[in-house]
């Protein structure tokens, strides 16, 4: 069997896990059609809304991903902010991101972890590789379950 690659746990820049070998799976061909919020569709939606003029804000705002050669807004941002301008013209911009997740799994998991599963948790912590399969068919909200 060949070298293993580790997962990329703790690792904070992308570009580390491409230089050092991480574990990933390359998906940005996907995420344009899966968000769909580009800078042509904000305008639309702004313009359906009659929000033009928020465009510069918008963008200044929630044009944070780029892929590849395509800008994509924070679809949470822009749908609640667009709410937030339609109450009031004048409505301040907010991080509509800032509570809309959790580590409430996690924390699951780790009260409900066998002592197996906290010592494999501890040997990642510390840098250390453990083997696992992989399962892409996990449904995070069942698993909790």
């Amino acid at each position: 069997m060949g070298q293993k690659k580790k997962l990329p746990i703790g690792i904070e820049f992308f570009k580390d896990i491409q230089d050092r070998d991480y574990y990933y799976v390359d998906k940005t061909g996907f995420i344009q059609q899966l968000l769909d919020f580009t800078n042509d569709e904000v305008k639309q939606m702004l313009c359906y809304y009659g929000l033009e003029n928020k465009l510069t804000q918008m963008k200044e705002w929630y044009d944070g991903y780029r892929f590849g050669q395509t800008d994509i807004y924070c679809p949470w941002d822009i749908l609640n902010q667009c709410d937030k301008f339609l109450e009031s013209e004048n409505a301040p911009m907010e991080p509509h991101w800032a509570n809309s997740s959790s580590n409430a799994i996690i924390q699951d998991i780790l009260e409900n972890a066998t002592d197996t599963t906290k010592n494999q948790i501890e040997a990642l912590i510390s840098g250390e590789c453990i083997e696992k399969r992989i399962n892409s068919r996990i449904n995070l909200y069942r698993f909790r379950q």
